[in-house]
């Protein structure tokens, strides 16, 4: 069989399943049985053989009494690092039976709208900061006008001066 290939989310989705089904002893039978799969496929998808459906997903996550954003994040957990946004769609139906790439997929695009949504925010401060420098510059050049009038006025009449006196 050909092996499927995921994106790193989607590892580290089947490596958190795995690591809890082993923490909690949990056999790869015990989550066939729960799915209706031989325990060749369930062996098939933690070597990467086999691709993660939603519903195998969820059939996990009932088996260990866990939300999929706690699978999905439970290697942070390990890491010692802070939970990320949660895994979207995980109770409304009109994601269905969607893949969890998908779905991983989704949670991403999510993320990157609620930070899309302080681009204004950023776009005011930058138009304010260029409001500054654009008054900052024009008082350096006003000073600037100013020290080569008043140069300009030095020299005119040092010239003066020297004619006057020749």
């Amino acid at each position: 069989m050909e092996k499927t290939v995921y994106f790193y989310p989607m590892n580290k989705v089947v490596e958190n399943l795995i690591t809890i089904r082993k923490e909690k002893k949990i056999t790869q039978s015990e989550i066939a049985f729960e799915y209706g799969v031989s325990a060749k496929s369930i062996s098939d998808l933690e070597r990467g053989e086999r691709k993660l459906e939603y519903d195998l997903l969820k059939c996990y996550a009932n088996v260990f009494n866990m939300s999929i954003e706690q699978i999905e994040n439970y290697h942070l957990k390990e890491e010692g690092e802070v939970d990320r946004v949660g895994m979207l769609g995980e109770s409304d139906p009109s994601y269905g039976n969607e893949s969890a790439e998908l779905l991983i997929l989704r949670k991403y695009v999510k993320k990157l709208e609620d930070e899309n949504a302080q681009i204004p925010e950023i776009k005011d401060e930058l138009k304010n900061l260029k409001e500054y420098l654009f008054e900052a510059i024009n008082a350096l050049d006003e000073e600037l006008d100013y020290l080569v009038l008043k140069n300009l006025k030095q020299k005119i009449d040092g010239s003066i001066k020297k004619a006057a006196n020749s």
